[in-house]
């Protein structure tokens, strides 16, 4: 989200005594906090923070008419953050001087023009609302329109709870805030509202565990495609060097890196004019082991300063016999090379399929692929125009999409204790079973061309990560423990990744 898009309004009530309520001595500190974690945290810009109520004084009309005014003015690439911190009743947010109905708030700005619209709320009884069922994705939508687009409600309290607050502020507003400027959340520059959430939720876990008396359990809604990202540093992304080169029969497309922090490691993916014989792909292997031992290719910062400057030491060659088949990571044989006899050891295969030969450059171990023809055969059975390709690229995506975001929305009902864990797993089991058996049957996807390579592996890719969130959905039915429940939240942040990826690249 570009940061020059992001706009906010805040209301932190403090004085009551209109309404016949206590007043709540903590309104400006919960004000001031999150004012600072906006504009230091998540870098929104001081002069699109609009403060409601600074002597602590904020009636509903005012805020109506703002809120309002604000969100009519917003368009298909803004975000409008709403946040309140005072009294809540009944499904109500109390105001000084009358209260306001949440779920006719929460309706109102889903109908916002803004494209995202974000609702923070540090009051009692907050959690009694809804946002509507989990996003779904039809191959009419773009995913630019889907990804990171929608309402996203965070509540302090479920419905039966009071909030914790004080002289020096609410207890979720500090933890909300701390979170918005925590550094060690930030990835690529940028936090993610799921990042936000989760880490809050976590927060006021811990504290209602080690607090006696504290019982607050934050209760988290989206009708969102994926996640919101905000940027909040600069970041350079890291540019893997492309490589080619050509022999006298076989043609290096690119190299990439695998180095660890011991060993400098590359896989380099040929093509060859005919099909070799397995002496002659020992000696391209030989060949493009001296042709890249000095390629500074690295996959990050950290092991381009460890490696810089060394040899290369182990090289994977993958072979096909032209550019349909390394985009299908179609190859007909394989090899290994290893500089040293100790890395030899570890690394060359021991299995029927694979032996050992002599190079120029050392032994190399070459696996054949006793499928390739078959394979081969299969792929030219069916040659798809690219138009048509991408249509079933898009169907196949639109459906694991809609159906990792409704895993998800069954997830967070059940953190937020509106599902019973035997209710979520009864619901939940059967969404898994059809999103593993649509993967499966993803891969019978012809091939792409080469021009719909890098749009075909973002999207495998997204289903990839769809895929374990329903393995890590059904590992966490059958234990429900703190380790299983941390691998199924971290399969969500790596699927809003993926998706963010994948909508970048249909968009190309």
């Amino acid at each position: 989200m570009d940061n020059k898009n992001l706009y906010a309004i805040l209301a932190a009530p403090g004085d009551y005594s209109a309404a016949g309520r206590a007043d709540l001595p903590g309104w400006k500190q919960d004000m001031d906090m999150m004012e600072k974690a906006l504009t230091e945290g998540l870098s929104f810009p001081a002069q699109q923070i609009r403060i409601l109520g600074q002597d602590g004084r904020c009636g509903v009309r005012d805020f109506v008419r703002e809120t309002a005014g604000l969100a009519r003015s917003l368009g298909e690439e803004d975000l409008l953050l709403v946040y309140f911190s005072g009294h809540g009743s009944g499904g109500n947010l109390c105001f000084s001087d009358a209260p306001l109905d949440l779920q006719s708030l929460i309706d109102h700005l889903s109908g916002s023009g803004a494209a995202v619209r974000i609702v923070i709320l540090d009051c009692c009884h907050a959690g009694d609302f809804r946002t509507g069922g989990p996003a779904v994705l039809t191959t009419e939508d773009t995913l630019a329109a889907f990804t990171g687009h929608g309402i996203s409600v965070l509540a302090s309290t479920d419905a039966g709870e009071r909030a914790i607050t004080g002289e020096r502020g609410s207890l979720f507003t500090y933890l909300l805030a701390s979170v918005m400027g925590a550094r060690h959340l930030v990835r690529r520059g940028r936090i993610s509202l799921q990042e936000i959430c989760r880490e809050t939720i976590r927060l006021s876990e811990m504290s209602s565990r080690a607090v006696p008396g504290v019982h607050q359990h934050p209760v988290w809604r989206s009708a969102m495609g994926g996640t919101v990202f905000f940027r909040v540093s600069l970041w350079k992304p890291w540019r893997v060097r492309a490589f080619h080169a050509a022999g006298q029969d076989f043609q290096i497309c690119r190299v990439s890196p695998l180095s660890t922090a011991k060993t400098k490691r590359l896989a380099a993916f040929i093509n060859t004019d005919r099909r070799m014989t397995n002496q002659e792909l020992a000696e391209i292997t030989a060949r493009s082991a001296a042709m890249t031992a000095d390629l500074p290719v690295f996959a990050g910062s950290r092991t381009a300063r460890i490696h810089q400057g060394r040899k290369t030491e182990v090289l994977w060659c993958y072979f096909g016999m032209d550019d349909r088949d390394q985009a299908g990571s179609l190859y007909y044989a394989s090899a290994v090379w290893a500089a040293s006899e100790k890395l030899r050891k570890t690394l060359y295969p021991k299995d029927r399929h694979s032996r050992v030969l002599d190079s120029p450059a050392g032994p190399v171990c070459l696996t054949g692929n006793i499928s390739y023809s078959i394979l081969k055969d299969m792929q030219a059975e069916e040659v798809l125009s690219e138009e048509e390709y991408a249509r079933r690229l898009k169907e196949a995506c639109s459906a694991m999409i809609t159906m990792g975001e409704a895993l998800i929305w069954l997830y967070r009902e059940q953190e937020n204790r509106a599902l019973s864990r035997e209710e979520f797993r009864r619901r939940a089991e059967p969404l898994a079973g059809q999103i593993r058996r649509r993967y499966v049957k993803a891969g019978e996807m012809p091939l792409p061309a080469p021009s719909l390579r890098d749009l075909w592996e973002t999207a495998d890719e997204t289903a990839g990560c769809i895929a374990d969130l329903a393995i890590n959905t059904d590992r966490f039915c059958e234990t429900g423990d703190a380790v299983r429940r941390w691998l199924l939240e971290d399969s969500i942040r790596r699927y809003y990744e993926a998706i963010e990826r994948l909508a970048a690249a249909d968009s190309e």
